[in-house]
C-alpha cells in the first residue's frame, strides 16, 4: 500500500470484492509521517478539565526516564528532545495548580523521529470526588455509590486493596467522566454511555471489587 501524502488520518484506503460492486465495502484511514533527525523528536499536548479549561502545573514525565515537564498557564506542555519509539507518558495531577484533587493518568504512544508528536486529543483531567471516597485498610472495607446514578456500586472487601505504593490503607474514589471527555479512546470500538474513573490508578483488588452498573442503555433483562 502506498501512502500518497504525510498527515494525520488523511490517507484513506478502501477494499471491495470485485464481483460485488455494490458492497460490502471496507475502509480505513491511516496516518503517515516520514522520520527525521532523532535529536529533534518532540512530544507536545494540552491538559484540560471537563469544561475545556486549562489545568496548569500538571507534571508530565516519561516512564523509566528522568525526562519531565509541567503544563503552563494555558495547559500546554512540551517535551524536547523526546525518545524515539514506544513511550509511556505519565500524567501526575497531584501537582496541579488549581484547587481540588486531580488524578494520575497513563498514555502509551509511539513517537516518530524528528517529528512533533502529540496524542491526537487533549489530556482531560477532572477533579476527583474525594469527599465521597472510601477509606479502606486491613480491617475496613465498604461500598461506594453515586447519588446521581442509582444502581452503581463498588464493593471493596477489607484488606483486598493494595495501593500503588504497596500500602493496604488508603482512600478509593469513584468519579463520573463526561462521555465526550474520556482521556483515552476506548478499545475495540466501544462507545459506553456510563463512564467512571476509579482512583488511585494502579490500585489492585484481591479478591476483586464487585461492581454493579446502572442500566443506562435500557437493555432488557438477561
Amino acid at each position: 500500500m502506498l501512502f500518497r501524502s504525510e498527515g494525520t488520518g488523511n490517507n484513506v484506503a478502501e477494499a471491495r470484492i470485485a464481483t460485488l460492486p455494490d458492497g460490502p465495502l471496507v475502509g480505513f484511514t491511516a496516518t503517515a509521517w516520514p522520520a527525521g533527525d532523532p535529536a529533534a523528536t518532540v512530544i507536545h499536548g494540552v491538559v484540560l478539565d471537563n469544561s475545556n479549561q486549562p489545568v496548569p502545573g500538571v507534571t508530565l514525565r516519561l516512564r523509566d526516564t528522568s525526562i519531565l515537564t509541567q503544563s503552563d498557564s494555558k495547559g500546554l506542555f512540551r517535551i524536547s528532545p523526546a525518545p524515539v519509539g514506544r513511550v509511556k507518558l505519565i500524567v501526575d495531577g497531584s501537582t496541579a495548580q488549581r484547587p481540588g484533587a486531580w488524578p494520575d493518568l497513563e498514555f502509551e504512544l509511539t513517537t516518530i523521529a524528528g517529528r512533533d508528536n502529540d496524542l491526537g486529543m487533549p489530556i482531560y483531567l477532572l477533579p476527583l470526588d474525594l469527599a465521597h471516597g472510601l477509606l479502606v485498610d486491613e480491617t475496613h472495607g465498604g461500598t461506594l455509590t453515586l447519588a446521581d446514578f442509582p444502581g452503581f456500586s463498588l464493593q471493596i472487601q477489607p484488606g483486598s486493596a493494595t495501593f500503588p505504593n504497596g500500602s493496604k490503607s488508603g482512600v478509593v474514589s469513584v468519579t463520573i467522566v463526561h462521555s465526550d471527555k474520556v482521556p483515552m479512546v476506548p478499545n475495540f470500538g466501544q462507545q459506553p454511555r456510563f463512564i467512571v474513573t476509579i482512583q488511585p490508578p494502579g490500585t489492585r483488588f484481591d479478591p476483586p471489587a464487585r461492581m454493579s452498573l446502572p442500566n443506562v442503555e435500557g437493555l432488557a433483562p438477561g
